[in-house]
């Protein structure tokens, strides 16, 4: 069984900012046989779906997961599907690290986040340390 990260951040019209970092994260948690779930690759966001089969597929992707990495790097976005994850996350006993700038702060994050890193490299150094605790309690 692998390590399972789900990756939660602002999406805006599926654009190549939402899914550059997310690239990015995948390739770098692959090196180490890490699995990311991704609801922009795994197209959880269709057209076609309806706004219930979105956040239905999206929670199951949240309690398959072993981690939650969320992103909230632009004070300006709304952040409101990213807050639900997290929020589903905590709620169901899967750890949440966030990647934040200017709004690392916030007392809702800090609450339910088990750690914070401005940087996104420092957070997926934490991530992989993470997979690695699981994967010695898991022989």
């Amino acid at each position: 069984m692998s390590f399972k990260v789900f990756v939660s951040g602002g999406i805006t019209e599926n654009t190549f900012s939402s899914r550059a970092w997310r690239d990015y994260v995948e390739d770098r948690l692959a090196e180490r046989g890490i699995v990311t779930l991704n609801p922009i690759r795994d197209r959880l966001l269709r057209e076609e779906r309806d706004f219930q089969e979105i956040v239905d597929a999206s929670t199951e992707h949240i309690r398959r997961s072993n981690l939650l990495l969320a992103e909230f790097t632009n004070p300006s976005h709304p952040y409101i599907g990213t807050s639900m994850e997290v929020k589903e996350a905590y709620s169901s006993g899967i750890p949440v690290v966030v990647w934040a700038g200017e709004l690392r702060d916030h007392i809702w994050l800090r609450y339910h986040a088990g750690r914070i890193f401005e940087d996104l490299d420092e957070a997926l150094k934490h991530v992989i340390r993470s997979a690695r605790r699981w994967e010695m309690r898991e022989e």
